[in-house]
């Protein structure tokens, strides 16, 4: 049995077991973030999966709205995943209802309302309860939800210039964000932004990039090494990093955030992140699941 829990940064979606609470009083974007938790088996999915979406005007038949957005081995860490999902001129007042397709498999259709509204569970029992969704516009009031679920992301609000002399990990300007767990919840990780080699001819740059915890480096997979080597034809390269983690920490206020430092030595310095230029900004993104 496949289950999924996932919501919108701006706009609820709840097809699993509990829905979630959202502000009311911001407007819906054509762009926005599907975030979400998949089971199989009672299991949390660790790997990669077969990921579709489509827009539609209608709960059940109707018509597609613009094309499918189609994310072929997409990684899920502890059963979590985040896509960025953009349907342009869709919204325009009217109700829509997005499909999600896991591995084949055809999950009921969930709505998306104009204004972001907290959506009730299409299936599964409700979790430990929470404030009620409010009445629906197709339907009757749904179950109650949990609480203390949330999400949040930050951009790089400027360049941190990395080389020989940054022998330690510095924060990544922009990149920090202060949370409150509750008990019983973990929280998803999740940080991409790039890099770019600062000389021309045949120099390098070695910057590492980590999640911090508290003010430690977070376990597992929570580091990246980006080595920005120029070629003949190409000068002043650019890399970049993505990674994610997944920890259940003690209850009360953590602080997340991304730094870097130098990752060897002879290198040339590299502008980590950046406040206006999207290719290299970095972005960070914490997201609370209650368990």
């Amino acid at each position: 049995m496949l289950r999924t829990l996932a919501f919108l940064a701006l706009c609820l979606l709840v097809p699993g077991p509990a829905a979630l609470a959202a502000d009311a009083t911001a407007a819906q974007l054509p762009d926005f973030t599907y975030q979400g938790r998949l089971e199989r088996g009672g299991q949390l999915v660790n790997g990669t999966t077969d990921l579709v979406f489509t827009l539609w005007d209608a709960p059940s038949g109707g018509s597609q709205i613009g094309t499918a957005i189609v994310e072929n081995a997409y990684p899920v860490v502890g059963g979590l995943f985040s896509v960025n999902l953009a349907f342009p001129g869709a919204f325009a007042g009217e109700q829509r209802y997005l499909e999600v397709s896991v591995d084949g498999t055809v999950l009921p259709r969930q709505p998306v309302a104009t204004a972001p509204v907290a959506q009730y569970a299409l299936g599964g029992a409700a979790g430990p309860q929470g404030p009620a969704g409010p009445q629906g516009p197709s339907g009757p009031q749904g179950p109650a939800g949990t609480t203390g679920q949330n999400a949040w992301t930050v951009y790089g609000t400027g360049q941190l210039v990395v080389g020989p002399a940054t022998s330690s990990y510095t924060l990544i300007p922009g990149l920090r964000q202060t949370v409150d767990v509750p008990a019983n919840a973990k929280i998803f990780i999740s940080t991409d932004g790039g890099a770019q080699h600062t000389q021309t001819g045949t120099t390098y740059s070695i910057v590492d990039v980590a999640i911090f915890i508290d003010g430690a480096a977070a376990p597992g997979a929570g580091q990246r090494r980006l080595v920005l080597s120029n070629t003949p034809a190409i000068a002043q390269v650019v890399g970049n990093w993505s990674m994610s983690v997944s920890q259940q920490l003690p209850a009360g206020t953590h602080t997340i955030d991304v730094r870097a430092s130098n990752g060897g030595t002879g290198n040339a310095n590299a502008n980590v992140s950046s406040g206006s230029a999207p290719q290299l900004q970095g972005q960070l993104t914490v997201m609370i699941v209650k368990l």
